[in-house]
């Protein structure tokens, strides 16, 4: 029986030629003589490399909420990131503005497998409250102008948002821009209550400026651009400049019947402070976006956010 199923001579032969092709002449040329029903796994077996399966990578995200540190995964050499920066704040009083939206930052960068990129997520400017200015939204938002007392209605200023943006060993690489705070309510002219300005929104190549007052042509702050930080507003008790990823703070008037200024926003350069002003606080400018020149396919959106910063990374 063991002789019936056994192979012919020749055949055993020509396969211990051939393994003898593979050890000495590699894969390549000893593939090319093997039999037709041997050569689809050998073929598949010598064109993978052996470390094939260890890099190849599938897609993926990592959404920020809040601050921490993206490590790129194995193979993986470029990331989107998104970055929303976050809404000023509202102010206080009986007539209160509306904080300004933040802006959206999108590129696509080249990466190495293991490196971290530092995150940083933008919080919503703080409230007005009473007599308080809100406080500026984290990272780099400018707190809301505070006012003295309040027997009419008066409110104090909304505090900017705060910018969100990812780095690279202390470089920025896109950034999304805050919005700024809202202008307390004054008490004049009338007398009659007066609203406080809205905010200007974040992002884009430049922050939008804030909403002046009814009877104010100069109490909202400036929006920040590429170069510097926007202009606090001048009507009343002026609000501060905006600076380098720092928004201005909102002018703080002393005396009665005056609305407090609305915070700049945090950005690439922070919006201006508005003025605090018995005709209203002035609204704070928004921050402006920025995207880094080695990015494809970037883009600078003003406001859009309502809400908290964030961060996506997708690969």
């Amino acid at each position: 029986m063991g002789k019936k199923n056994a192979k012919p001579a020749g055949v055993a032969r020509s396969r211990r030629r051939l393994l003898k092709s593979l050890a000495a002449g590699g894969a390549a040329v000893a593939v090319s003589r093997l039999p037709e029903r041997w050569i689809r796994p050998a073929v598949e077996s010598a064109i993978l490399p052996a470390h094939a399966q260890a890099t190849m990578v599938t897609g993926g995200s990592s959404v920020f909420t809040a601050s921490g540190t993206f490590v790129v995964p194995g193979g993986v050499t470029s990331v989107t990131i998104v970055a929303l920066g976050a809404a000023g704040g509202p102010s206080s009083g009986s007539l209160p503005g509306s904080g300004g939206a933040g802006g959206q930052a999108q590129g696509t960068f080249a990466v190495t497998p293991g490196e971290s990129l530092d995150v940083f997520v933008g919080t919503v400017g703080g409230s007005g409250s009473g007599l308080s200015g809100g406080g500026g939204g984290s990272p780099d938002g400018g707190a809301g102008g505070s006012i003295a007392s309040s027997t009419q209605g008066e409110g104090a200023g909304g505090g900017g948002g705060g910018s969100s943006r990812a780095e690279r060993t202390g470089t920025i690489l896109i950034l999304g821009g805050g919005g700024g705070g809202a202008g307390g309510t004054g008490y004049c002219c009338g007398p009659t209550q007066q609203p406080g300005g809205n905010g200007g929104a974040g992002g884009g190549t430049a922050g939008a400026d804030g909403t002046n007052t009814s009877s104010s042509g100069t109490s909202a702050g400036g929006g920040g651009t590429q170069a510097s930080g926007g202009s606090g507003g001048t009507s009343g008790t002026n609000g501060g400049a905006g600076a380098s990823l720092t928004g201005g703070t909102g002018g703080s008037p002393g005396g009665s019947f005056n609305g407090g200024g609305g915070g700049g926003g945090g950005g690439y350069f922070g919006g201006g402070g508005g003025a605090g002003n018995v005709e209203g606080g002035g609204g704070g400018g928004g921050g402006s976006g920025f995207v880094d020149g080695s990015a494809s396919g970037a883009s600078l959106s003003q406001g859009g956010n309502l809400g908290n910063g964030q961060v996506t990374i997708t690969w």
